[in-house]
C-alpha cells in the first residue's frame, strides 16, 4: 500500500502524508521510534522520513526518526 502511494505522489508531483499510530512503545523508552512500527507495516522501510509528534511539559516536540536525504535522529522542540 505504501509503495503504491509513493508512485501516485512521484506520478502526480504530490506530497502525499501518512499518519499512524504506534501500537505499543518499548518499555525502556519514554518516546516512540521507527522500531517500534516496523514490525506492524511498511511505512518505516518505504517512507521518505518518519517523525513523531510528542505532548511535552514544555510544550510539545517532533522527533524526525528517519529522513532519506537529510540527517535523522533529531529532536525538535516546539514552541506556542
Amino acid at each position: 500500500m505504501i509503495r503504491g502511494l509513493k508512485l501516485l505522489a512521484r506520478e502526480y508531483d504530490i506530497i502525499i502524508y501518512i499518519v499512524s499510530h504506534v501500537r505499543k512503545m518499548q518499555e525502556d523508552n519514554d518516546y516512540a521510534t521507527i522500531e517500534d512500527i516496523k514490525s506492524s507495516s511498511s511505512i518505516a522501510q518505504d517512507s521518505d522520513i518518519v517523525l513523531f509528534i510528542y505532548d511535552t511539559k514544555a510544550g510539545a516536540e517532533i522527533n524526525i526518526d528517519k529522513a532519506r536525504r537529510s540527517r535523522s535522529k533529531i529532536r525538535v522542540p516546539i514552541l506556542f
